[in-house]
């Protein structure tokens, strides 16, 4: 059984879910409701969802560092925030250098905004696994999240280095920029994740406030209404 084809997918949903819980982060910069995207603009059909003790576990043995992911995944669907640190935490314990599972558990944190253990999370799994672009963009969130704007902005540059085309850290990193009051380029980055995911309606809400800023009020009602239109289409969807 091959318990890790399911991690990049629950990585996505993870990261899908990770909104939080108001709009304001303690002590931090403005953050639009649900503001967490998928760059797939929806849920992954792949995402992994609970299932029975047989179906979940298999041929693993339920004391090892994979049985712990798989339960650890199973919890933070359902919302079973410590108890998914729980599990994850036990799978680091039996194997301490899997970046994977840093992600894992720092994603959790992001949901539970204990936003220094996602950072910490993010940089040891760039530590342990420095090619999985995934450890940089949860720094980027999680120093976004902690008001070290310079620093989330250099977190995604580096993704964008790689992946061009990365709606969900143009998304971010214009979230950075607006925060600096650099609008210019928030409006850019806004742009160019609704240019690679078109029904990514965070972004639409996004550039609105950024363009309404800038006091571009026509273009700034223009993008709440489009983000309004397409948030009713994907749920007739």
């Amino acid at each position: 059984m091959d318990v890790r084809s399911p991690f990049k997918s629950s990585l996505r949903y993870l990261k899908a879910t990770a909104a939080p819980t108001s709009p304001q982060q303690r002590d931090g910069p403005e953050i639009p409701p649900g503001a967490f995207p998928s760059q797939n603009d929806s849920e992954p059909e792949d995402a992994i969802v609970p299932m029975s003790d047989d179906e979940e576990y298999g041929d693993l043995d339920p004391q090892s560092a994979d049985a712990c992911v798989v339960l650890g995944v199973v919890h933070a669907n359902n919302g079973e925030f410590r108890e998914a640190v729980r599990e994850f935490t036990q799978a680091l314990d039996l194997d301490h250098e899997d970046g994977e599972v840093y992600i894992l558990r720092g994603q959790t944190y992001l949901r539970m905004e204990r936003f220094a253990e996602a950072l910490s999370d993010g940089q040891r799994a760039v530590q342990f696994d420095p090619e999985d672009l995934e450890g940089y963009r949860l720094c980027g969130v999680a120093r976004y999240r902690c008001n070290d704007l310079d620093r989330a902005i250099g977190d995604f540059d580096y993704i964008l280095s790689y992946e061009a085309k990365d709606a969900e850290a143009y998304f971010w990193r214009g979230l950075a920029n607006i925060a600096l009051r650099d609008c210019d380029r928030a409006i850019a980055d806004f742009s160019r994740a609704i240019r690679y995911a078109p029904n990514l309606t965070e972004a639409y809400v996004a550039r609105g406030r950024a363009y309404e800023q800038i006091g571009q009020l026509e273009k700034a009602r223009a993008d709440q209404a489009e983000a309004e239109r397409r948030a009713a289409r994907l749920v007739k969807e």
